[in-house]
């Protein structure tokens, strides 16, 4: 059941740095709308060296999709359920996430606009952008905010969007070059996603992606200013326990069944919110005894912190269920080919997302009649069905891997594939030996 979060609070979190020195859309980046943060013209991150060489670590496994032994076991998803999500919020200095947050509010049009299109430069990776040593770090915060007793030593893995999306396209025999990390806690082993530097942008912007999403959804009050809407699911897979980080395009008000009425009204209100400071103050002063409950759960045990900007955490938003989210793309109508469901299917798969909304445009101009949002989870369940095969290779895949890391002296390997080649499990280097999440986290398991 979703719930409000209407008082706000602020946390600085300390980390353990070591001192050291969308095209229209583009599906590389969790196969996401590209990150609506500008590079340029926001927050800027801490410099860190970007990754010259990737094949720097010792070879311990290659992994061809031929070889992969036969799983006799039917593969489907199950018992998927959202868990916690997390708001970036558009700070120029500091990394600040808005618990739980909310995804933006579909609000489309109701006339026929020409809208601008997209330039600018992008991250490709905005979690890693803003929070580079420990990119994963703000799901846990969100998740043991709002599910304190969690019991973190039950998931078997920790992915995302991305890293599981390229190890289907492996599985699929589909040509990509990608690396990630690959870090084990106890028993729990995570794929962190890696880019050439954490301030990768994504190259030759174009199209409308991003102009049609700042058109047609809205952030709503209560997260005003946010960047991105981040959300966390669990569900089981092929033996397995998997806990899912992606970045969510908006959510259908309708599907989400709230109250309309209140709803809308919290829309108009959205540029000028009534709330005054003092308003705040009595506000944050009522909710206290929570506000206690929720901090110990973030509270930090190791000591002072290296880092000049530490993670900040405020208590905003609202807890938006699975069932009302949406993925956004757009196309020129010029474009002859038909749309690759196929794609589609599989990384709505992966993040379990319910509705896809697809726009088309006439050089900019965007019709109410070409944008609507369709339910595609009957769509998937055919999909994985009918890609029971690749589905077996890939959940094996996903077995060698975390085989591999469990095993490993240090916990810490990478996974490298290039073009239609086989993967490469290597050991990271030893001067890329920063841990998977800050001591305090790790301790919890």
């Amino acid at each position: 059941m979703s719930h409000p979060f209407p008082n706000t609070i602020s946390h600085s979190i300390s980390n353990e740095f070591k001192d050291r020195t969308r095209s229209s859309w583009s599906w590389a980046n969790e196969g996401n709308l590209p990150t609506r943060d500008r590079a340029v013209d926001k927050y800027k991150p801490p410099h860190i060296k970007a990754l010259k060489d990737w094949a720097s670590g010792k070879l311990i496994k290659v992994v061809n999709v031929s070889d992969l032994p036969y799983v006799e076991m039917s593969l489907k998803i199950e018992r998927c359920e959202y868990l916690a999500s997390y708001n970036w919020l558009d700070s120029p200095k500091d990394p600040i996430i808005l618990i739980p947050g909310s995804p933006p509010l579909w609000s489309p049009s109701l006339s026929t606009r020409r809208l601008k299109e997209d330039s600018g430069q992008y991250f490709r990776d905005l979690n890693a952008a803003r929070y580079p040593h420990h990119p994963i770090e703000p799901s846990f915060r969100a998740l043991l905010a709002m599910h304190p007793d969690v019991d973190l030593s039950s998931f078997d893995i920790v992915g995302c969007g991305s890293t599981l999306g390229n190890l289907l396209r492996f599985c699929e025999g589909i040509d990509k070059d990608f690396r990630f990390d690959v870090d084990r806690v106890r028993d729990t082993v995570f794929f962190i996603r890696k880019e050439s530097s954490p301030r990768a942008l994504i190259p030759n912007i174009c199209g409308y992606g991003h102009s049609f999403h700042e058109a047609h959804t809205i952030w709503e009050p209560d997260v005003k200013g946010s960047v991105s809407h981040q959300r966390i699911i669990q569900y089981h897979f092929g033996g397995l326990k998997f806990l899912v980080r992606s970045e969510s395009d908006g959510y259908l008000k309708q599907a989400a069944g709230l109250d309309t009425q209140a709803n809308d009204a919290e829309t108009a209100n959205a540029k000028d919110p009534p709330e005054s400071e003092e308003d705040l103050v009595k506000a944050q002063q009522e909710t206290e005894a929570d506000n206690c409950a929720l901090l110990e759960a973030l509270r930090i045990t190791e000591g002072p912190s290296s880092i000049v900007r530490p993670l900040r955490i405020e208590m905003r938003g609202r807890q938006i269920p699975q069932k009302a989210i949406f993925d956004l793309k757009t196309r020129a109508k010029e474009t002859r080919r038909p749309i690759d469901m196929n794609e589609v299917y599989r990384r709505l798969w992966v993040n379990q997302t319910p509705y896809f909304m697809f726009a088309e445009h006439f050089r900019g101009f965007f019709e109410p009649r070409d944008i609507q949002p369709v339910s595609v989870s009957d769509g998937i369940s055919k999909w994985e069905k009918d890609c029971e095969a690749l589905l077996k290779h890939y959940q094996a895949t996903v077995i060698e891997i975390m085989t591999a890391t469990r095993s490993s002296v240090t916990g810490k390997l990478q996974v490298i594939r290039r073009g239609s080649g086989p993967l490469e499990i290597q050991e990271r280097a030893s001067e890329d030996n920063t841990d998977v999440l800050p001591h305090d986290l790790r301790s919890k398991w």
